[in-house]
């Protein structure tokens, strides 16, 4: 498979051996050989091959549209990959967005303004690209193209699980990657798997969840005044 001319080509052909075949030509017959075919396999492949909005002509199979490559190469193209074989350009490949590292969501406390700075971090984006990609979560698209022409399957685990943070702050305008949200959303955010919390924000949950383990002063001008028995509830 390759791209030319802003369009998806691709031939199908049958290998049995040394010997292929291009189901969509008329084949030749040669007396001198007799090769017992898959038909079974071959009509699933066939199958599998009409689900895909391709285009018939001259050149085999073609797709065309930047939305219909974009799903194609996105979803239709691991489908098909379960029934057959695949050989892709390197062009082709280049068109799927690959993240040399994981998209992140970083929680930090921020003391002067007593709120939570979160940042959505992506590997190899600009600050535009970034907040195209975070409007589209919003927005429940599956994907999203790239100024470079790359499409981003947003319905990947790692994006998936950044949408649902996007959910929880519950922002409908996203003008930056930075966002900051009330100190009470770290709760919901600790359960999310594309947070990383930073430390003094964890050691923040921690300490309201189990009040117990806090290491508490009772304050000198408290102290003359408690009961022994007092302390411990004052401690936690």
């Amino acid at each position: 498979m390759d791209e030319v001319n802003e369009q998806l080509n691709a031939k199908l052909h049958f290998s049995y051996g040394e010997h292929t075949f291009n189901p969509h030509e008329e084949q030749v017959t040669n007396d001198d050989y007799y090769q017992i075919r898959d038909i079974k396999q071959e009509n699933q492949v066939m199958a599998a091959i009409e689900q895909v909005p391709f285009t018939y002509n001259e050149r085999g199979l073609t797709i065309r549209g930047e939305d219909e490559m974009a799903h194609f190469l996105l979803f239709d193209l691991n489908e098909l990959a379960k029934s057959m074989d695949i050989n892709v350009s390197e062009n082709v490949q280049e068109r799927i967005y690959t993240p040399a590292e994981m998209p992140t969501v970083e929680v930090n406390y921020n003391q002067q303004h007593d709120w939570l700075d979160i940042n959505f971090q992506f590997s190899g984006l600009n600050e535009e690209e970034s907040i195209g990609l975070l409007k589209a979560m919003r927005e429940k698209r599956s994907f999203v193209q790239l100024n470079n022409g790359q499409y981003v399957n947003l319905t990947r685990d790692e994006l998936k699980n950044m949408s649902d943070v996007l959910d929880q702050l519950g922002r409908e305008h996203l003008e930056s990657t930075s966002v900051q949200a009330p100190l009470y959303h770290a709760f919901q955010l600790n359960e999310e798997a594309a947070v990383t919390i930073s430390d003094k924000v964890s050691r923040c949950i921690q300490d309201i969840e189990s009040p117990k383990d806090l290491n508490v002063t009772v304050p000198t001008n408290l102290e003359t005044i408690m009961r022994d028995y007092q302390k411990p509830v004052f401690n936690g």
